[in-house]
């Protein structure tokens, strides 16, 4: 079963990569969050069906 949403933490990805992944994980939409340094990025995941704001 393929999960509808998918958060990943520290994932030390720029932009680009995420929306590569995205693309070959089968998810229709992303929200990625460089890496900066050694800080780690942030990445979601989404199918269509799901309705995703962002409040901040």
């Amino acid at each position: 079963m393929h999960p509808k949403i998918v958060f990943l933490s520290g994932a030390r990805m720029c932009a680009s990569r995420v929306s590569n992944l995205c693309w070959r994980l089968c998810f229709h939409s992303c929200l990625p969050v460089s890496s900066v340094g050694h800080s780690g990025g942030l990445a979601l995941f989404w199918e269509d069906s799901i309705k995703a704001h962002l409040l901040s």
